[in-house]
C-alpha cells in the first residue's frame, strides 16, 4: 500500500489535470492555472511559489529546463518560461509567456522537440502536439527581430501537420546518439503513445 509523503490540499474542488517537474519544482495544472510548488522539508508541505494564468483548461504540460509548453483543451498551445533571480532575497520568481498558437483545439498531449542534428549553434526548438480529432502538429519556436523600430516578435509557427486517425495520450522525448561528432551527437526523437499501440516517430 502506498502512503503519500505529502499532498496538496486544494481550496476549491478542481481536478489536477497535469503535473511536471520544472527546475526542481512541481508544475501543477489546475483548471486554467499553472502553479509551481516547492517542497518544504521542514514543514513537510508543498508550498506554492508562483502561478501563471493560462487560457481555459490546461490539459497537459511538457517541460525542458525552465521552459514549459502547455496544451489547452480549447485554445491551442502556450510556450512559457519560468525564471527566478539568484541575487534577490527572497528570490523573485516569475512565469512569462514566450509565444502561443491557437490553431489546434482539444489538445490531449504535447512535448518539446529539439533538432540539433546540424550542431548546437543552429539548433531548432519547438513542440509537438496532438488533439482528440487525431491530428498531430509540429511547431517551431521563432524569434523575429526588426531594427527600426526595435521589435522582437516571438511565435510558435506550424511547420507540419499529420492525421493519425487516433488520439495520442502521451508523447515521450528521448535522446539518441546520432554520430560521434560532439557538435551533433544528440538529437531528440519522440514516441507516440496511442490508445491502441505505441508508435515511434523520428523528427
Amino acid at each position: 500500500m502506498l502512503h503519500p509523503l505529502v499532498q496538496i490540499n486544494l481550496l476549491q474542488e478542481t481536478a489536477i489535470l497535469a503535473i511536471q517537474p520544472v527546475s526542481g519544482y512541481a508544475a501543477v495544472s489546475i483548471g486554467s492555472k499553472i502553479i509551481l510548488y516547492q517542497y518544504d522539508e521542514t514543514a513537510n508541505l508543498l508550498r506554492p511559489i508562483v502561478e501563471y494564468e493560462g487560457k481555459m483548461l490546461n490539459t497537459c504540460i511538457a517541460s525542458m529546463r525552465g521552459f514549459m509548453v502547455c496544451g489547452d483543451y480549447l485554445r491551442g498551445l502556450s510556450f512559457i518560461r519560468f525564471k527566478e533571480t539568484e541575487r534577490d532575497e527572497p528570490k523573485r520568481r516569475i512565469i512569462e509567456l514566450m509565444a502561443e498558437d491557437n490553431t489546434l483545439d482539444c489538445v490531449t498531449a504535447t512535448e518539446f522537440w529539439v533538432d540539433n542534428s546540424h550542431g548546437t549553434s543552429s539548433a531548432f526548438i519547438g513542440a509537438i502536439a496532438a488533439n482528440t480529432k487525431g491530428f498531430v502538429q509540429i511547431l517551431v519556436y521563432l524569434i523575429k527581430r526588426k531594427v527600426c523600430p526595435i521589435i522582437v516578435e516571438r511565435k510558435l509557427e506550424v511547420a507540419a501537420e499529420v492525421y493519425l486517425g487516433e488520439t495520442v495520450c502521451k508523447f515521450i522525448r528521448i535522446e539518441v546518439d546520432k554520430s560521434e561528432n560532439a557538435e551533433s551527437k544528440t538529437t531528440r526523437n519522440c514516441i507516440l503513445y496511442c490508445n491502441s499501440s505505441i508508435k515511434y516517430s523520428h523528427l
